[in-house]
């Protein structure tokens, strides 16, 4: 029997897109789909390279599915 992966966000700041994924249980081409969707909130650059999601954001997105007020 394989674990899955268990990732609790920080408190604030940003988490990257691998721990998202895994947060919220979807696959990176679903989070690229609803990002270009505007069903979810689009990264931040963070660097060159590097982007993420500001964690207060993201709670407020999943409160909003969670009390049944999503978009």
């Amino acid at each position: 029997m394989s674990e899955k992966a268990v990732y609790e966000m920080p408190l604030a700041g940003f988490v990257r897109e691998k721990d998202l994924i895994t947060v919220l249980a979807i696959s990176r081409k679903t989070l690229e789909r609803w990002c270009a969707a505007g069903r979810f909130p689009a990264a931040v650059r963070l660097g060159e390279k590097a982007k993420g999601w500001n964690v207060d954001v993201v709670r407020a997105w999943i409160d909003a599915r969670t009390n049944g007020s999503a978009v």
